[in-house]
């Protein structure tokens, strides 16, 4: 009889079978008791089955068995405590600076802007950049150490990459004193033309970043107005939305290879079209698309640098434009009602590198979309008569980011490769209700849009008295969290006293004034309610931990 399986050593048996998904364990375990013993038994077996089940990146392997043990011990002890949402402890930390707009929370990073009003500025503006290293047990409020980064322009927005690099990107806007016109300004004050950088430091030391060979990159010229600037970093790839005041020039798409400082991509992405973006894989990225009432997926194909590309303030002209491969249609709108902003955001970000313990899988994370929506037929009189838009709706829904990435393959049937002439558009009768979960009203994030880590969202509800308490909830969209769950339904409602359920039942909006249909969604979660209430304004979370917000008289 040739040699089976089971004459391997058990060593090799081991590493063979830390290589299959929870389901061919499974499968596995029921086929002998010899291999019975070695799934149940093996720590590292039992490491990696669960980390799949709990849908996160096993950290690096270990050569004992001790440090393999003890790793399966955290994981099971943080999903234990995740699931009855029971806090381990409390470290506060007081906030000492007037905040602006500006605020991060990645890789156990908290960052917060610090508004230019102290200084006689606009309340608007930011000055300063702080943060904190956010501790992973409770920690004395004195030994939690706040850190300012001042680069001596106005701070227009900031993106992270800690883990990989140690990097953090500030964008800047500066008056432009390089022509004579630009120091000439309107009657209200407002600079004609200002200049735009983007400064690549260290997050740990605030200094140029070792790794960049041109540490502040010329953005452009712009005029006056607000801009804005969207930021994610993936490898030595900066990725910026750059969003003009709506009277001025276009919005613009711009790629850059942080190491070297090339400009690999400048396109024009319209007017108001779009206003936030969010990764989906290392090369494509999806933007709600304002004017056409839908999601695109776009390749962001890594071009050769632009040969036009110089850092002494030279204009840049736009290379391409944005092409979407395909187009995920959102529910059709009444008459008159427009999409005018949206934000997403995905935690963490595809391909990031592995940190230090049990970082949640990119690829399964959910991606979550706020969505503002206006009635434009709407004329209402403000004072003096000035005529004002109808009020601005809110709402939030959540899908797996595999998710759009298999519409993506199964759409343009193939690998994102480049965009097609006539990009597929798909209804959102296929793909939206299976693969979603809409939310409204006080279940949606208020101002904060970092409510999301992995397949877990946090909300506490915001509309209520300053001094009122409430619960924190935590809603879990992992699949196979849900399938256990109603596996052990009355074990675990009687363990938590009915704090929490399973959510499969689909959920239906009726917003007849938004949509011509109400919403259907069906994406199922697990929710549970802490046993406390808090008087937390805001909830934000990372990687094991909920950070609570609260304003102080």
């Amino acid at each position: 009889m040739a040699p089976g399986l089971l004459s391997l050593p058990p060593e090799i048996i081991i590493e063979i079978l830390v290589q299959l998904s929870y389901l061919s364990l499974f499968a596995t375990v029921c086929t002998c008791r010899t291999l019975r013993a070695i799934i149940t038994t093996s720590p590292r077996v039992q490491y990696a089955l669960q980390a799949s089940l709990a849908a996160v990146t096993p950290a690096d392997e270990s050569p004992t068995l001790d440090h393999v043990a003890s790793r399966l011990r955290a994981l099971r002890t943080r999903e234990k405590n995740w699931s009855k949402l029971h806090f381990t402890g409390t470290t506060e930390s007081h906030v000492g600076h007037r905040t602006s707009g500006i605020y991060d929370l990645t890789a156990g990073v908290y960052l917060l802007g610090e508004s230019g009003w102290s200084d006689g500025d606009s309340a608007t503006t930011t000055k300063a950049i702080h943060y904190v290293r956010l501790p992973s047990k409770p920690t004395p409020s004195e030994e939690v150490q706040w850190k300012r980064i001042d680069v001596g322009e106005e701070i227009i927005d900031v993106g992270l990459n800690v883990v990989e690099h140690d990097l953090i990107v500030i964008a800047t806007r500066a008056l432009d004193t390089t022509s004579p016109s630009a120091i000439h300004h309107t009657q209200s004050g407002t600079p004609n033309f200002w200049v735009l950088r983007l400064h690549l430091l260290s997050l740990s030391t605030g200094a140029s970043h070792p790794l960049a060979r041109q540490p502040v990159l010329y953005l452009g010229r712009a005029g006056a107005g607000n801009h804005r600037i969207r930021i994610e970093i993936i490898g030595q790839l900066i990725i910026l939305l750059i969003l003009h005041p709506p009277d001025r020039e276009g919005d613009e798409m711009v790629v850059y290879d942080w190491f070297t400082g090339d400009l690999l991509m400048r396109a024009d992405a319209g007017r108001g079209i779009y206003t936030g973006f969010t990764l989906l894989t290392h090369d494509t990225i999806v933007l709600p698309n304002h004017r056409a009432n839908c999601l695109d997926i776009v390749c962001m194909p890594w071009l050769s640098p632009a040969p036009d590309w110089t850092s002494n303030h030279a204009p840049i002209e736009p290379i391409q434009e944005i092409k979407p491969i395909l187009s995920l249609e959102l529910p059709p709108l009444q008459p008159g009602v427009r999409l005018v902003r949206s934000t997403c955001r995905g935690e963490p970000n595809p391909h990031a590198p592995r940190q230090p313990l049990h970082p949640s899988s990119a690829e399964n994370a959910i991606v979550i979309f706020k969505l503002f929506f206006q009635d434009r037929t709407i004329r209402t009189r403000g004072p003096y008569g000035i005529p004002l838009a109808g009020p601005v709706m809110a709402f939030a829904f959540v899908v797996h980011r595999r998710a759009l990435c298999e519409l993506m393959h199964l759409a343009t049937g193939r690998e994102h490769t480049g965009a097609a002439p006539d990009h597929p558009s798909v209804p959102w009768s296929i793909w939206g209700p299976q693969r979603t979960r809409w939310f409204e009203g006080e279940d949606i994030p208020g101002h904060w849009i970092a409510t999301t880590c992995g397949q877990r969202y946090v909300n506490i509800p915001e509309d209520r008295e300053p001094d009122e308490r409430a619960c924190i909830y935590v809603s879990d969209f992992n699949p196979l969290t849900v399938k256990r769950f109603i596996w052990e339904t009355e074990k675990r409602v009687r363990e938590l006293a009915n704090r929490t359920r399973a959510v499969t039942e689909r959920n239906v909006l009726h917003a007849a004034s938004v949509w011509k249909c109400p919403i259907v969604s069906l994406l199922p979660y697990v929710y549970v309610a802490s046993r406390e209430q808090y008087e937390y304004q805001s909830i934000l979370v990372d990687e094991g931990r909920v950070i609570g917000m609260k304003v102080s008289d």
